[in-house]
């Protein structure tokens, strides 16, 4: 039974039986370009599974349905006009009328008027993480079979989308890479998946990432990864991270995603990509982010240090 035929067999049937984890990430390896043929299941595939290898990036075109896109949006947008507190959900970045606010319960933006809401969420570059635990549809393109599928075949381990972002507006995030905002037993066992939830403008902030950055390595400030990385990383080595990343962002060429609706992004952890400045003030960049992680492969929960976030 081939690699893929296994990896289909497991995503179809949605167990989460736990599975013996590599040392190393395949596609790390000398000679993961001569891997690629009895991984890939289809030239689509190899195409994909050669872009990842070379250039620490895939684009997949139209896989997420946009009736099931639009349902999630939909969500999102009555989230701000509904009458009922989401248990546990958090606004983040919201432009109050007394200012900018980084964290705000959903219950406490519903004590603000309709009308106020309405306008706090079209002029703020706002986010959520994990609203699938509140929609179904953002549920269900988390766990859309395809998406699976192709992150799965990347890792080479079935993986599943443990972490997700829903994003209106374009993030203006610095560049960074995955690896060192997550806790790896595998530093680089991660493949983020970038998904469109409408046709992206130029000037809107669009995501921007630099192909063949994947390669290089992870900052040496983070000794003991995966314990130390950002999130637990004494706090004055954030600007020494954002140096290094920076410069080694300067021998690359940068690309924007200007992707159509449904059009997937999967990214190398070591990646780095972030979120370009917003030009056009009337733009959205609606978009959902997920993460795809084999189990046991995160070891947050075993972190004992302080974090800082």
């Amino acid at each position: 039974m081939s690699i893929l035929t296994r990896l289909r067999r497991m995503v179809a049937g949605g167990r989460h039986r736990p599975v013996a984890l590599p040392t190393s990430a395949w596609f790390d390896e000398p000679g993961a370009i001569d891997e690629i043929t009895e991984r890939a299941g289809s030239t689509v595939d190899e195409r994909i599974l050669r872009s990842w290898v070379r250039d620490g990036y895939a684009i997949v075109e139209d896989v997420v349905p946009h009736d099931l896109l639009d349902e999630m949006v939909g969500d999102l947008d009555r989230m701000f006009i509904g009458d009922r507190p989401l248990d546990d959900l958090v606004v983040h970045d919201l432009e109050l009328d007394g200012g900018h606010r980084a964290t705000t319960s959903h219950s406490e933006l519903l004590t603000l008027d309709r009308e106020d809401r309405v306008a706090i969420r079209d002029r703020s570059s706002w986010r959520v993480h994990g609203f699938f635990q509140h929609s179904g549809a953002a549920d269900a393109v988390r766990n859309h079979p395809e998406l699976r599928r192709v992150a799965s075949m990347i890792l080479g381990v079935d993986s599943r989308a443990t972490y997700s972002i829903n994003f209106h507006n374009g993030s203006r995030q610095a560049l960074h890479q995955d690896t060192a905002v997550f806790h790896l037993g595998v530093p680089t066992l991660i493949c983020g998946a970038w998904i469109a939830c409408e046709d992206i403008v130029e000037g809107s902030g669009p995501l921007v990432y630099y192909p063949g950055s994947h390669r290089e390595r992870l900052f040496a400030g983070f000794d003991g990864y995966p314990m130390v990385n950002l999130r637990t990383a004494d706090p004055a080595l954030s600007g020494a991270y954002q140096a290094h990343v920076d410069g080694e962002a300067a021998r690359f060429e940068q690309r924007e995603f200007l992707a159509k609706k449904g059009d997937v992004l999967f990214w190398h952890g070591m990646l780095i990509h972030g979120g370009q400045q917003i030009r056009r003030a009337d733009s959205t960049r609606r978009s959902f982010v997920v993460h795809f992680i084999p189990d046991g492969a995160d070891v947050a929960d075993q972190v004992t240090a302080p974090v800082n976030w």
